[in-house]
């Protein structure tokens, strides 16, 4: 299926585009996380944008759940989605094929495909439209392997959060394992609070409670101020897994006990759910 190429922009109107980006990436990013429950995936790009702050152009699903006070929607097509982010990747490509060595152009078009693919994952219900995004963050995970080759180093922290993202990319397409391997490497070699988080991330989200615990202890320590938003994070998380919230109670009157043949009929149970789909629910 042919992909449908919109109207490329001029330069004025995507620099004032990417302004207003940046502008509301500001005004979310200072209103944190919410409330919301959130999924692990969610949960991954929250903690990127939490500690990269407004050093870079990542989003987080946070963002997305808090409304933002602008006058553009999210989009929620291939085509819409094409539409919002391709002429920045244009513009960025052509500055790229001026000057290849331009590493701000390279980091900023990895970012913008990273942005690209996390909020369209929301909205993939399709096979088709999953396959899109695994196709921007394939693009995402290669920009930022060009980013860090053009830099040569994890010094900084830039580069450091680029290695995460990559390692995202890796996880948000059904590489856990390739994911998990590079945030140890990176944590290990830099003590990246970042690193340490996103890697108790995903282990939380395999059950694997204590090596979990274990790496956000390590992002707690590397961020002792909390000057980065890791430290609480942490611990929050922590908390979390230690102190499970406790299971509701379902109440079933002696009257009510002899019915429960009647559950093949279609009728629920008093909260609609059963032991296993609330397991399911936490996976």
């Amino acid at each position: 299926m042919a992909t449908k190429r919109p109207k490329k922009r001029n330069k004025q109107t995507v620099a004032a585009q990417r302004a207003r980006y940046k502008k509301q990436q500001e005004e979310l990013v200072a209103q944190k996380a919410g409330k919301k429950k959130r999924s692990a995936k969610e949960i991954a790009v929250i903690v990127i944008s939490v500690i990269v702050a407004l050093g870079l152009m990542l989003p987080s699903l946070a963002q997305i759940f808090a409304q933002p006070s602008t006058s553009e929607s999210i989009p929620t097509t291939v085509e819409g989605f094409q539409e919002r982010y391709q002429p920045l990747v244009d513009e960025l490509q052509g500055e790229l094929a001026a000057d290849p060595t331009n590493q701000d152009a390279q980091l900023e078009l990895a970012n913008t495909y990273f942005q690209w693919g996390s909020y369209a994952q929301m909205f993939a219900g399709t096979e088709d439209f999953q396959a899109e995004v695994e196709r921007v963050f394939g693009e995402a995970k290669n920009a930022y392997a060009a980013y860090l080759e053009l830099v040569g180093n994890t010094d900084s922290e830039e580069a450091k959060q680029a290695a995460v993202s990559e390692a995202l990319c890796d996880y948000y397409t059904g590489n856990s394992a390739q994911a998990i391997t590079s945030l140890e490497d990176l944590a290990e070699k830099t003590d990246f609070a970042s690193a340490w988080a996103n890697l108790g991330m995903i282990y939380a989200s395999q059950g694997s409670t204590d090596q979990a615990i274990e790496c956000y202890e390590k992002g707690a320590a590397a961020d002792p101020d909390d000057a980065l938003g890791v430290k609480s994070y942490c611990e929050q998380q922590i908390e979390s897994l230690q102190n499970p919230p406790e299971s509701a109670e379902v109440t079933v009157d002696e009257d009510d006990a002899g019915d429960d043949s009647a559950a093949g009929d279609g009728s629920s149970t008093t909260d609609g759910s059963d032991a296993e789909t609330g397991e399911g629910e936490n996976s």
